[in-house]
């Protein structure tokens, strides 16, 4: 295992995590797992500043990894949380156990477990992006007492099955319009080549295993598993983007809200797929919120009726408990 700074990371950030840069803490290591060696990254606020000593894991989508995120998970730490993130393993590892599933995703989950593992963390809230949240679903299945509280957000798993040539569409509509966002908004441009350059790079060191996993997320489900996570005591809440072009809001509408304990949307004139990294002071602000409701919900036996959100472009659409 080696260990290294990394003054790079977090360097990206808004104009108030800036001016509090002095707050943050920040490493990265190399750990290894079933799916082979990979590198973790681990951001923290000074102690002083620590909101809760349950960490956040931060788990990407498909083709992402840390760097990718390294503005939503910088805000993540400006608002008081311990945050781990990590970059999916490309080559190496060994074949998990047969249970009848796709053994790449199941190697994810595993991944997952690996970090809390090595890590050595009791319980974790976690944040999973995209694709991240069937690792994260299914990592919760098979160990739900490392779990607290759940974040899935633009999840995949929560439109119903879809084909390969339809998500390979998606996927490009979604590229194509992050691109015209990149050329109108120059804020947006360094997100976007970062998230192609990674994405690239994901690709072509195994690109296999990458279209092997793209044909797992066409197969994989998790609308029937989030009650089962609630059963056992883990919390779960969804934010959407209100022009998701992967999964789109009015699919995933008619799985989410009688599964979850709270469901939320941001909602703009731009909020698409990517919105937590392209926009991480709104989505991962929103998803902030989210995470301090969470946490109050599960030291309380009821909820607050109204929760007032930071800024008016981000809106709840359901706040409730089960």
């Amino acid at each position: 295992m080696s260990s290294e700074p990394s003054p790079d990371f977090g360097a990206r950030v808004s104009e108030e995590v800036r001016e509090n840069s002095e707050a943050f803490r920040w490493r990265e290591e190399t750990l290894c797992s079933f799916g082979g060696t990979f590198r973790v990254v681990e951001a923290e606020p000074h102690p002083d500043r620590l909101k809760s000593d349950v960490p956040v894991l931060v788990a990407p989508g498909f083709s992402e990894d840390y760097q990718v995120l390294e503005r939503p998970i910088a805000e993540l730490v400006h608002s008081g949380r311990k945050v781990i993130s990590f970059e999916h393993p490309r080559w190496g590892g060994i074949a998990p156990p047969d249970s009848g599933e796709s053994k790449l995703l199941l190697r994810k989950s595993l991944t997952l477990l690996s970090i809390l593992e090595q890590k050595g963390v009791s319980q974790a809230d976690v944040v999973a992006h995209s694709e991240g949240a069937l690792h994260a679903v299914r990592a919760a299945q098979l160990a739900p007492e490392r779990f607290r509280n759940l974040v899935l957000v633009n999840p995949a798993g929560l439109t119903g099955e879809t084909t390969f040539p339809r998500l390979a569409g998606r996927l490009g509509r979604k590229t194509a319009h992050g691109a015209r966002r990149a050329v109108k908004d120059r804020s947006a441009r360094t997100d976007f080549v970062r998230a192609q350059v990674r994405g690239g790079w994901f690709m072509a060191k195994n690109p296999s295993k990458a279209v092997g996993e793209a044909r797992a997320i066409t197969k994989t489900r998790i609308d029937g598993d989030l009650t089962g996570l609630q059963e056992s005591g883990i919390l779960v809440a969804v934010i959407q983007s209100n022009q998701d072009r992967m999964f789109r809001p009015e699919e995933m509408e008619q799985y989410v809200p009688s599964e979850c304990d709270s469901y939320a949307s941001v909602n703009s004139e731009t909020a698409a797929h990517d919105e937590f990294f392209f926009n991480p002071e709104l989505a991962a602000g929103g998803v902030a919120e989210l995470l301090d409701q969470l946490e109050a919900w599960s030291e309380k036996p009821a909820p607050p009726s109204h929760l007032e959100p930071a800024t008016s472009e981000f809106r709840r659409k359901r706040l409730f408990r089960r």
